[in-house]
């Protein structure tokens, strides 16, 4: 899983500063137009894709925890969310063809954080109350 993780933070960390940075030719792959209000946009993606690019980063070494499950089940549930409007973005044609690539990412980074949500040992099974789990005495 720290694989994965750490494979997903930079992946999204380029893709946030793609965005940010270079927010005229993110939209203009889109075939999206590139006026204030777009540019604000996409920046501002870009910008929260940086964060949860972070996210992963720090949490990728993460024990069986409550906080774990959290990033993974949201970072699931985010990227089938953008998968399903990137899918509705292209099926519908309000964006170009570029937004493909974008969408097969996403669909494929949801099962995945799915995946190892489910998968991962659950903190009960991570060992004594306490231990690795930052619980303190366990009440």
């Amino acid at each position: 899983m720290r694989r994965f993780l750490s494979v997903a933070s930079v992946l999204l960390v380029l893709l946030g500063i793609g965005w940010l940075l270079f927010p005229e030719s993110m939209l203009g792959r889109w075939a999206v137009a590139t006026d204030d209000v777009g540019i604000f946009l996409a920046r501002r993606y870009g910008a929260v894709l940086l964060g949860l690019g972070a996210i992963l980063w720090y949490g990728r070494a993460s024990g069986p925890s409550p906080a774990r499950s959290a990033i993974l089940g949201g970072a699931a549930f985010g990227a089938a969310a953008i998968a399903a409007v990137s899918l509705a973005g292209a099926v519908t044609v309000t964006v170009g063809k570029g937004v493909w690539l974008s969408f097969v990412i996403e669909a494929v980074l949801a099962p995945a954080f799915l995946y190892f949500l489910l998968t991962s040992p659950s903190e009960a099974s991570a060992g004594p109350a306490g231990v690795g789990s930052g619980s303190g005495s366990g009440r």
